[in-house]
């Protein structure tokens, strides 16, 4: 097995009427869409704490919060938090990325190296450890 690569990501969540949408293009950054605003796309790999080389992300819209999490190449597990209510940019909430809060690491203590790949089998699953189990799941290789 080789060195992790780059990853290709997209992930969704609707707030009252407007999907947001993050988006990692595979080349370390994460994108945000926010349609309304123009332009529509944001780069909040110039948020602090951000990672680098992310790859993978996920939304969860909550009030007036958006929590973007995203995985590092490394392993690293990070979220910010942006304020999305009122309208970035608008009523005094800073426009993309201004509105959203330093990249804190949400990595689990036990969390796998980012050399560990998931192998699916339906006929067996591993414990924490990688001791294989006789039960459909998945096993750390």
């Amino acid at each position: 097995m080789g060195p992790p690569g780059p990853g290709v990501g997209i992930d969704s969540v609707i707030q009252g009427s407007t999907e947001y949408l993050g988006y990692v293009p595979g080349d370390g950054r994460t994108l945000l869409r926010d349609p309304g605003n123009t332009p529509n796309w944001h780069d909040l790999s110039s948020v602090a704490g951000y990672p680098g080389h992310v790859t993978g992300v996920t939304l969860a819209a909550l009030g007036s919060s958006l929590y973007v999490d995203v995985l590092g190449i490394d392993g690293r597990i990070m979220q910010t938090t942006c304020k999305i209510r009122p309208i970035p940019g608008k009523g005094g909430n800073p426009a993309w990325p201004g509105n959203c809060g330093a990249f804190v690491n949400l990595t689990p203590p036990t969390g796998r190296s980012a050399g560990t790949r998931i192998n699916w089998n339906i006929d067996e699953e591993a414990d924490e450890s990688g001791k294989r189990l006789s039960k459909a799941g998945a096993r750390a290789s």
